[in-house]
């Protein structure tokens, strides 16, 4: 009876930790999926360049993806609630300074750089919440599931922007930044009851300072340096469309429900977490994300091609794909890497990441300010996507050409390993971190 009590216990425990990573993703990345939106009402504004304009966005992803590798060094010292709650306050306080801000200049501090950390101080927590807490078969249904969040909250967000934009932009900031604050609030106190038992999410021995030497040297990798070149250039193409669409669909297009394009594209990203969760139960992830590769490109060459009325299923498909490769990353790395190093490498990869999301949107931006089109940007982008598929072959055939028991980090603490809290029960039960 009492094993069966505490297997209970410890389902709805899961379950609960479930719900918390889904809402924190909803939250956190709607901002990261709907400047296109905000891009547009900029430039209305500003009549600004877009390449100008696009850097924004692309400085606060850069910022956010830069972050990761602090939001691990955190992570690793404070664990999951303290770095939740500090990316909390800055994301409230990044989008209340939006409101105020006299030009759409004075975003390149409170958008792109506030905010910016702030999201990846909330993204690395959520993302990497359920590794050491569920296991086996339920670990990509539950990594589909939360990954789903963030499909759910760029549909919802993108929707109300649609109405809250003709109140202006600084509006719908001041009016996001309290709904935020709302649904936030409440996921940091139950993570911090959930994780109570847990202490200071801690080893038992305090963790040693942050060696930053120490924690760059993945890269000195072989196959994570290939990986990392490649999230770098795919995330450079993948990203255009969430920047460029809106506008390009409503200028150039003249397609009149161009803002809806964006809230499609959060459902098709949705459902393509969830069925990521399902398939990888099967199907290894690393081997869907070559056809991952290979469809989004297809459908990038598809874009410029396309007549008005083809734009929603468009942003239905590409959002798919894109909800597939969100919720493929970290089971992808704990498939190459291994389980127990997911958390340093998935924060680590914010650096190439962030330097992908730093060159595609506004080089995109700039070939429209030099052409008055989009369609090479688009058709550039996914020839681009496409010629990525022999290095990630590459990728693969080096994983399975590894010497089992390989080389790798030096220590427990360069792989981020916690030894099992002090209060957990059953084998197996590390909580890991950066």
């Amino acid at each position: 009876m009492a094993g069966n009590s505490a297997s209970l216990t410890s389902t709805w425990k899961k379950l609960l930790l479930l719900a918390v990573a889904f809402t924190l993703q909803a939250v956190s990345l709607a901002p990261y999926y709907s400047y296109g939106q905000l891009f547009t009402a900029l430039k209305e504004e500003s009549g600004e360049a877009s390449g100008s304009l696009a850097l924004i966005g692309s400085l606060r992803d850069l910022t956010m993806c830069l972050g990761n590798v602090l939001a691990g060094a955190l992570l690793r010292r404070y664990g999951h609630v303290r770095t939740l709650e500090l990316g909390v306050v800055g994301l409230v306080l990044g989008m209340l300074l939006d409101s105020i801000a006299p030009s759409p200049w004075w975003l390149l501090l409170s958008y792109s750089l506030i905010s910016g950390l702030a999201i990846a101080l909330i993204v690395c927590p959520a993302a990497t919440l359920l590794y050491g807490r569920v296991e086996g078969w339920q670990l990509p249904v539950a990594v589909g599931l939360a990954s789903a969040g963030a499909g759910a909250g760029t549909m919802a967000v993108n929707s109300a922007m649609e109405v809250l934009l003709e109140l202006g932009w600084r509006s719908t900031q001041r009016i996001l930044a309290g709904a935020y604050a709302g649904l936030l609030i409440p996921c940091c106190l139950a993570l911090r009851c959930l994780l109570k038992s847990e202490g200071t999410q801690t080893n038992q021995k305090q963790p040693k300072a942050w060696d930053l030497k120490a924690s760059f040297r993945p890269f000195l990798e072989l196959k994570y340096a290939l990986f990392s070149v490649c999230l770098l250039l795919y995330i450079a193409t993948s990203m255009i469309p969430f920047t460029h669409l809106v506008f390009y669909a409503r200028d150039e297009l003249h397609y009149d429900n161009a803002a809806g394009l964006m809230s499609l594209t959060g459902l098709g990203s949705m459902v393509g977490r969830l069925s990521c969760g399902v398939l990888a139960v099967w199907i290894p992830a690393r081997w869907i994300f070559p056809a991952l590769f290979l469809l989004q490109g297809c459908v990038l060459l598809w874009l410029p091609f396309c007549e008005p009325w083809q734009l929603p299923s468009f942003s239905m498909i590409y959002g798919v794909s894109s909800g597939v490769r969100i919720a493929l990353v970290t089971l992808v790395v704990a498939e190459l890497f291994g389980a127990h190093r997911v958390q340093p490498l998935f924060c680590l990869l914010g650096i190439p990441m962030g330097f992908g999301l730093l060159a595609g949107p506004p080089l995109a931006g700039l070939v429209f300010d030099l052409s008055g089109s989009y369609q090479a940007a688009f058709f550039g982008s996914g020839a681009a996507m496409i010629a990525l598929l022999p290095l990630l072959g590459l990728i693969l055939f080096l994983h399975k050409n590894a010497a089992p028991g390989g080389p790798g980090p030096e220590s427990a603490d360069d792989q981020g390993v916690i030894d099992k809290p002090k209060d957990s029960q059953g084998p197996q039960e590390n909580v890991l971190s950066c």
